[in-house]
């Protein structure tokens, strides 16, 4: 029942009480029942109106909670993009690996086998081992990266270097004995095998690399204005590269 028809039944209630005395009678009980349910249904619509509000309160909170997460994805859009893509690279370069190991694989074993001449021998061996025999070299001291074992894999870039010194590959092994050095926090003789990067192969492609990861050597031997020096260095000898990137981003977080 509407409040405006408990309105009509109150008009039409004081009509019977004006009649006679049973129906008089009748409308007086009427009119308690009346007044009765009157009562109970302006608790209910005060009760309703209490719900509306908590309603309306319940749905501005909602609103506000929804503005906030719009929000919130919309600042680590751009981060979950980032980090997507990363993974795709990352898959892609999982599974070209594979690959090249599977193909490396099939040969390593026979490489293995093969005696290394000593003296004049080898710059022999040099020229007459064939582009695939000097992959395979370098492949195998990388497997070793990959598999964590940076002995073996020092221990097989320097074999290489020993054959092959003067190759497309020479600067990358000489990295990367300088890499395993600082990977096992021996922050001296990665510094070592580095710089001979940047003395023995200049214009390497891995001159840059080499370059920042001294500077990171130096900085956790702790020695800060070296590094400092370091970093800076990369940024004017190798400007527009990655290495140049990384080195102005360890600069800022060292407040320079």
């Amino acid at each position: 029942m509407s409040r405006f028809k408990t309105g009509r039944a109150a008009a039409a209630l004081f009509v019977l009480l004006a009649g006679p005395g049973c129906v008089s009678q009748q409308a007086q009980q009427i009119q308690t029942d009346l007044a009765a349910l009157e009562d109970s249904l302006h608790a209910g619509y005060a009760r309703e109106d209490q719900l509306r509000s908590r309603i309306d309160a319940l749905e501005e909170r909602l609103d506000e909670h929804g503005d906030f997460l719009a929000e919130l994805r919309a600042d680590h859009a751009a981060d979950v993009a980032d980090l997507r893509d990363e993974i795709g690279v990352a898959r892609t370069n999982v599974a070209d690996m594979e690959d090249r190991f599977a193909q490396v694989s099939l040969r390593v074993e026979s490489l293995s086998r093969r005696p290394v001449l000593p003296g004049p021998a080898q710059a022999d061996s040099a020229r007459t081992s064939s582009p695939a025999d000097m992959k395979q070299l370098y492949d195998r001291a990388y497997l070793d990266v990959t598999r964590e074992k940076y002995d073996l894999a020092r221990v097989g870039f320097a074999e290489y270097l020993r054959v092959y010194p003067h190759t497309e590959l020479a600067d990358n092994a000489q990295y990367w004995i300088g890499e395993c050095h600082y990977i096992e926090g021996e922050y001296d003789a990665a510094i070592g095998a580095l710089q001979k990067v940047l003395e023995d192969y200049p214009e390497g492609n891995k001159a840059p690399a080499a370059m920042l990861k001294i500077g990171y050597a130096q900085i956790q031997l702790g020695n800060r204005a070296a590094a400092i020096r370091q970093l800076k260095t990369v940024i004017d000898r190798y400007p527009g590269t990655s290495e140049a990137e990384h080195a102005r981003a360890k600069l800022s977080s060292l407040g320079e």
